[in-house]
């Protein structure tokens, strides 16, 4: 495990410094606890993804230099033409080198799910988009739950292009039992094939979820990256200072404070996204691609 650990931090050090981060932050993004396994969640129990072996992910509060290390990385990893990959692919390095930042850096309280009622959730996500009450969601219903409908493959299990009530429950019931709270995220957000700086992000959890999930946002840099973080303010004080996101399905509103973004992306927002442990946008790279 010493062995793996040592590599892993290499590799995170090397990443850290051939992006141009200085020699204090890369040591501290690949600072690890030897103790702990390299995993790909925050929460506890979960999957460890180099051994295969089931173990426990410790976090501690993250402190202003933290927080900026967090940042410089989404932003470095994200920045247009590093290393020669794509936007999606660089999005999803940077995910995954949160994950180790924000996951396996010390050792306090376990992070729970959202304390959502699996089978009240699905009645009212029913009763809220399902327009001809037929009992199921259809694809132009899911039009109005854009993170549900990303993920529609997640939920649809039986395979007939509408979801039910029950392949709701059944989906929340799956997060809950990854034992993953929170997630850390990062995004990428692009106009007309253009990074855009400066824009506020924010994900508004679909209402049929109740209040345990909280909203969370993030502004967008030069390269286009930004970090999505639950307010301090919406979380308990043992975790106070982390940069995640509630797991949720989430409504996405984009806007700038100097450019009119069109109201698709906010007061009429067609943009969505599940947050969850095997969501394949969460690891391959959450991207929001805009048009004027």
């Amino acid at each position: 495990m010493f062995r793996v650990n040592l590599c892993v931090a290499l590799v995170v050090v090397s990443m850290a410094c051939l992006l141009g981060l200085n020699t204090a932050s890369a040591a501290l993004v690949a600072y690890w606890d030897f103790d702990s396994a390299f995993t790909a969640t925050v929460g506890g129990p979960t999957y460890d993804a180099r051994s295969g072996c089931s173990q426990r992910v410790f976090q501690r509060q993250a402190g202003p230099g933290e927080r900026r290390v967090r940042e410089e990385m989404v932003d470095m990893l994200v920045g247009r033409d590093a290393m020669g990959l794509s936007g999606r692919d660089l999005i999803a390095t940077a995910n995954l080198s949160l994950l180790l930042f924000v996951g396996c850096t010390g050792k306090p309280s376990r992070i729970v799910p959202p304390a959502i009622d699996p089978d009240q959730a699905a009645r009212l996500a029913i009763a809220e988009y399902d327009g001809d009450s037929d009992g199921l969601l259809s694809t132009g219903e899911m039009d109005r739950c854009a993170g549900l409908k990303r993920a529609v493959e997640l939920y649809d299990t039986n395979r007939d292009q509408s979801v039910s009530a029950d392949e709701i429950a059944v989906r929340i019931r799956m997060w809950q039992e990854s034992k993953v709270g929170l997630m850390p995220l990062g995004c990428y957000v692009k106009i007309n094939d253009q990074p855009l700086e400066g824009a506020t992000v924010r994900f508004v959890p679909e209402s049929f979820l109740g209040e345990a999930v909280k909203p969370a946002s993030g502004i967008t840099r030069a390269s286009g990256a930004a970090s999505i973080s639950v307010a301090d303010a919406d979380l308990p004080d043992d975790q106070k200072g982390l940069s995640a996101v509630h797991v949720g399905v989430y409504k996405v509103e984009i806007t700038h404070p100097n450019r009119t973004i069109p109201s698709r992306y906010n007061t009429r927002t067609t943009l969505g996204q599940e947050i969850a442990r095997d969501n394949p946008d969460v690891m391959q790279g959450v991207v929001f691609d805009l048009s004027d």
